[in-house]
C-alpha cells in the first residue's frame, strides 16, 4: 500500500470518527487555551500587581510622611529610636525650645500649647479593669524642651479620665484625695513625689486648680517640695467624665548638681524612665488604686502608621544621619514578610514570589530622615492561586473522566458500528453485534438490539408474505369494482336520458327551466358516456361567445334562490364588461363555488358577488364569511375527492370545486381562493374580449 492508500485511509478513519477526533482535538486545544492563558493572566497579573503595589506604597509613603506637622517632624528627628516599635518606655523625649513651660501668674486663664501629639504615650494599667467606663485614652508626655537659659526642667504633661474630682482640702494630713504617684529614676538615683490637686491661691479660675507636690522619703514620711511646681485644669466630656490635665515641671538639679556645666539637655537624659500610680477617691471615700506599666502605646509611631504597608508583606526601613533602621510591624499578623532567598514562599495562604524588589522611598519635610518600603516581588493572593489549582484539577478529572468514557462507551460504540456496517453487507440472517454478554449498559443495548435485530427479520419476511397476499386480493377488487361501476353507469344513463327527453319537450327555449333542463341532459350525456368522472368533465363540450358579464352574474345571484341558494348578492357594473364564456359551463362553475360557501357561511349572512375589471381582465370575487381555511390545504381544495369532512366510502365530496377550476382554466381563465381577516374569499380572473 503506499503512501496514498495510508492517507486515505486514515481520511477514512477520520471522517467515520469525526465526534471523537474532533473532540480530542477540541479537547487539546482547550488544555493549551487554559495553559496560555494561565500563563498570559499569571503574568500580566503580576505586572499589574507590581505596578498597582508601586503606586500604592508611593501613596503609602506620602501619607505616613503627611501625618507630620512641622513640630512632630523635629520630634521624630530628634528622638527617632522612639518611634520605631508601636509601645516605648516611660521615658522623656527632647522637643522644641518653645514648648517650655511657665507657670500661670495672677488671673491669667491661659491654657499653655501642648506638646506634639507624638511625644505622647497611651498609658496601659497593670489590670485591664478601669476605673471608670471611658473611650478616652489616659496619657503622659515627658519632655525636655531645648532652651537651656530659662531653667533646667523636666516636663510632664499627663491626662487622666475620673468621674469626680476630690480635691486635697489645706490641713489634711491624711492626704485623703485624687493623687498621682511620680516615681523618676536616672542612672542610680530615683526620687518620688506625691501630686495632689489644691484650689488655686488666687481666686477667679474656674476648673483650674494649682499641683502641690509632697517628696515620699524612704521612712514613708511625706514633706512638701517646691522643685515641682505645677498646675492643673479640667475639660468636662459629654458622657459626665473628666480629663484632669496636668502639667509640671521637675527642676533636674535634683539629679545633677552641676547642671550649669552641661550642654543642655544634660548627658544620659534619654536613660531617665518614669513611674506613674494613681489613687482614685470616690464620693464614698472608696479608695481605688492604678498602677501602670512602664511603657505604653506611641502615639504616631512608625509602626502604627505604616500598618497599610506590612500588610502588603513589605518591610519599612528608616534613614538618618547614613544610619539604617528596620521598622518593627505594630501587629504581629502584619509582619508578614522576612528575608528569604527562596523563589516561592506561602505566607497566611498568598504565594509570594521573589523577583526584581519594588523598593520606594520618600524624604520627611525639613528633616534628613528618609522612609524606605522593600517589596519581594509578587504576590499572588491564595484565592487566585486556589482558583486556579482548581481549574488545573478540574480539568485533569474531566481528563480522566473522558478517558474512562472514551474506552467504556466510544470505543465499543465504534465496534457495534464497524460490526453494524457488517450486518448490511452479511448474507446471513443470522449475524449479531457483539459486547451482548456484557453486564452494563453497552451490554443491554447490544442484547436489545440483537434482540430487536432477530424480530425485525422475522416481521420483515412475515409483512413481505402478507403485503404480497393482499396486494394481489386488492388488484382483483379494484378490477371488479370498475367492472361494477361502469355497468351501472350505462344502466343509469339509459334510464334517465328518455325521462329528460320527454321533461324537455315539456318545456320551451323561452321558459325559465330550459336552460337547467339542458344542463342537466348535456351533462348526463358526457358523464354516461365516459369512463370515469375525469374523463366525463374533461370532455364536456365549451361553446366559448361573447356576453356581457355583469349581466349574466346579475341574472345568476338572481336565480341562485331556485338553487337553493338563498341571499346572494351581487356589486359591480350590469353593463359593459364583455368576455367570451361558455354560459352554461360557467354557470356550473359558479354555482359550485356558491354552493360550497352556502354550506359554511354564517346564518343569515350574504354570498356577495363583486365584479371589478382593469386593461386586460375581468375579476369575480365570491366571498363568504365562514370560517378560514387552513392555509396547508388551500391549494388542496380543488383537487378531485377532497374534503375536510368525516364521510363513508360511498358518499362522494371533493367534485365541485374541482369541476369549476377545471371549467373556468379551460375558459382560458384562473380561480385561487385566500383567507380574509372575515371569511374566505373565491377569485376568477377571466380575459376580457379584445375589441375589434
Amino acid at each position: 500500500m503506499g503512501i496514498a492508500g495510508v492517507f486515505n485511509k486514515i481520511k477514512t478513519k477520520i471522517g467515520r470518527y469525526r465526534l471523537s477526533v474532533v473532540a480530542v482535538v477540541a479537547l487539546f486545544l482547550f488544555f493549551l487555551l487554559i495553559i496560555w492563558t494561565f500563563s498570559q493572566l499569571t503574568i500580566s497579573t503580576i505586572e499589574k500587581s507590581r505596578l498597582i503595589r508601586s503606586e500604592l506604597f508611593d501613596r503609602d509613603l506620602r501619607e505616613l510622611t503627611g501625618q507630620f506637622d512641622s513640630d512632630e517632624r523635629y520630634v521624630l528627628e530628634k528622638n527617632l529610636q522612639q518611634f520605631l516599635k508601636e509601645q516605648r518606655p516611660l521615658s522623656p523625649l527632647l522637643l522644641p525650645r518653645q514648648y517650655y513651660v511657665a507657670l500661670p501668674s495672677g488671673q491669667s486663664k491661659f491654657t499653655p500649647r501642648l506638646p506634639p501629639r507624638n511625644c505622647f504615650i497611651d498609658l496601659i494599667k497593670q489590670e485591664p479593669r478601669s476605673i471608670t467606663p471611658q473611650k478616652i485614652p489616659e496619657k503622659i508626655c515627658i519632655y525636655f524642651a531645648e532652651n537651656k537659659n530659662v531653667g533646667s526642667y523636666l516636663f510632664f504633661s499627663m491626662a487622666f479620665v475620673d468621674s469626680e474630682i476630690n480635691l486635697l482640702r489645706f490641713g489634711d494630713s491624711s492626704f485623703t484625695a485624687d493623687s498621682v504617684k511620680l516615681v523618676v529614676k536616672n542612672q542610680n538615683t530615683q526620687l518620688a513625689w506625691l501630686l495632689l490637686l489644691q484650689p488655686p491661691n488666687k481666686v477667679g479660675s474656674l476648673n483650674r486648680y494649682q499641683l502641690t507636690a509632697f517628696r515620699l522619703k524612704p521612712d514613708g514620711l511625706k514633706e512638701l517640695d517646691k522643685k515641682i511646681e505645677g498646675w492643673a485644669y479640667v475639660q468636662k466630656q459629654a458622657n459626665g467624665s473628666n480629663v484632669i490635665n496636668l502639667i509640671a515641671r521637675l527642676d533636674f538639679k535634683e539629679f545633677y548638681t552641676d547642671i550649669d556645666r552641661e550642654v543642655w539637655p544634660p548627658m544620659h537624659w534619654d536613660e531617665t524612665r518614669v513611674s506613674l500610680y494613681r489613687s482614685d477617691i470616690s464620693s464614698e471615700n472608696n479608695l481605688v488604686k492604678v498602677e501602670y506599666k512602664e511603657f505604653g502605646t506611641t502615639n504616631l509611631s512608625i509602626p502604627q502608621l505604616s500598618t497599610s504597608i506590612f500588610g502588603a508583606y513589605a518591610t519599612l526601613n528608616v534613614k538618618a544621619n547614613n544610619k539604617l533602621w528596620p521598622v518593627i510591624p505594630a501587629y504581629e499578623v502584619k509582619s508578614k514578610f522576612k528575608e528569604s532567598n527562596s523563589l516561592f514562599r506561602f505566607v497566611d495562604g498568598d504565594l509570594l514570589i521573589r523577583q526584581t524588589p519594588i523598593v520606594r522611598s520618600q524624604f520627611l519635610q525639613d528633616t534628613n530622615i528618609s522612609f524606605e518600603v522593600k517589596h519581594p516581588g509578587a504576590v499572588i493572593e491564595k484565592g487566585i492561586w486556589r482558583t486556579a489549582l482548581y481549574i488545573i484539577f478540574l480539568f485533569l478529572g474531566f481528563i480522566a473522566l473522558a478517558a474512562f468514557f472514551f474506552f467504556q462507551l466510544l470505543k465499543p460504540i465504534w465496534i457495534l458500528s464497524r460490526h453494524s456496517r457488517k450486518l448490511i453487507n452479511q448474507n446471513s440472517t443470522r449475524a449479531d453485534l457483539p459486547y451482548s454478554n456484557r453486564n452494563d449498559e453497552i451490554g443491554a443495548l447490544s442484547a436489545g438490539f440483537n434482540e430487536l435485530l432477530r424480530e425485525t427479520r422475522d416481521q420483515a419476511i412475515r409483512e413481505h408474505e402478507e403485503r404480497e397476499r393482499r396486494s394481489e386480493d386488492v388488484r382483483k377488487l379494484h378490477l371488479e369494482n370498475v367492472k361494477s361501476r361502469e355497468l351501472n353507469l350505462q344502466v343509469i344513463g339509459h334510464e334517465i336520458r328518455s325521462p329528460l327527453q320527454a321533461l324537455k319537450s315539456l318545456h320551451t327555449e323561452e321558459s325559465i327551466s330550459w336552460r337547467y333542463i339542458d344542463r342537466i341532459t348535456r351533462a348526463v350525456t358526457q358523464l354516461f358516456g365516459a369512463s370515469s368522472p375525469e374523463v366525463a368533465f374533461t370532455l364536456r363540450e365549451i361553446n366559448l361567445e361573447s356576453l356581457d358579464l355583469g349581466s349574466f352574474l346579475f341574472a345568476v345571484a338572481n336565480n341562485s334562490p331556485l338553487a337553493n341558494i338563498p341571499n346572494v348578492v351581487f356589486n359591480g357594473p350590469i353593463l359593459g364588461v364583455y368576455v367570451n364564456i361558455d354560459p352554461s359551463v360557467l354557470e356550473d362553475a359558479l354555482t359550485n363555488i356558491l354552493i360550497n360557501g352556502d354550506r359554511y357561511r354564517k346564518p343569515n349572512s350574504p354570498l356577495i358577488i363583486k365584479l371589478t375589471y382593469d386593461a386586460t381582465d375581468a375579476i369575480i370575487e365570491i366571498f363568504n364569511d365562514g370560517p378560514q381555511i387552513p392555509e396547508n390545504i388551500l391549494e388542496q381544495i380543488f383537487e378531485l375527492y377532497f374534503t375536510t369532512e368525516c364521510v363513508s366510502e360511498n358518499q362522494l365530496h371533493g367534485i365541485g370545486l374541482y369541476v369549476a377550476k377545471n371549467y373556468i382554466s379551460r375558459m382560458s381563465g384562473t380561480i385561487s381562493v385566500h383567507n380574509e381577516p372575515s371569511g374566505v374569499l373565491f377569485k376568477i380572473i377571466l380575459p376580457l374580449k379584445v375589441k375589434t
